[in-house]
């Protein structure tokens, strides 16, 4: 096992955050990590997902924040809640209901996941961070898949995969999948 000491100066690849479901609790998740977050992000953090989600739960959490547009090749931009979005998609304002799902909403929660893929192919980010979606929403995405892994599984051509939860001290895969009830 390697260790690095990350120095605040070095340039890193970020890694990518997806939003989850617009409907659901990642975008609350992503806004509180970031209002917590130190100054600087090591490694740095780019949400890829719609700005008027991120706006629309701010406003309703009553979240101070500075949700800045990011591109591949731009300086990241960092700071207490700071947010930087690579957006995946572009809804409108009036399609976001918590705790209800769309086919709208479930098409940005699927882009945000196959927009940080593609990501990650390309180099922009060096790894990815998923928020919770809805696996019925999944469906009604088009994406038939019974969740992240196997989404992530098919984006990425792999015929091995596992889900893995993982604390400082405990690292679990699971034998079988999870199926919503």
């Amino acid at each position: 096992v390697t260790f690095f000491k990350f120095q605040p100066q070095t340039i890193m690849t970020p890694l990518a955050i997806t939003m989850g479901c617009p409907a659901g609790i990642g975008p609350e998740i992503i806004l509180k990590f970031f209002a917590c977050s130190e100054d600087h992000l090591l490694p740095p953090c780019i949400v890829v997902g719609d700005l008027n989600v991120l706006r629309f739960y701010a406003q309703q959490l009553g979240i101070n924040c500075s949700i800045v547009p990011w591109l591949p090749g731009d300086d990241i931009p960092s700071g207490r809640n700071i947010i930087p979005l690579y957006e995946s998609s572009k809804l409108s304002k009036n399609s976001i209901h918590p705790g209800t799902f769309t086919q709208e909403t479930a098409i940005a929660m699927a882009s945000a996941i196959t927009s940080a893929v593609k990501g990650i192919q390309q180099g922009w980010f060096s790894g990815l961070v998923t928020c919770p979606i809805s696996k019925e929403a999944l469906q009604e995405s088009k994406h038939h898949y019974p969740g992240h892994t196997e989404m992530l599984a098919k984006l990425t051509a792999s015929n091995n995969q596992v889900m893995m939860l993982a604390g400082s001290s405990l690292r679990v895969t699971l034998a079988t999948i999870h199926c919503g009830i």
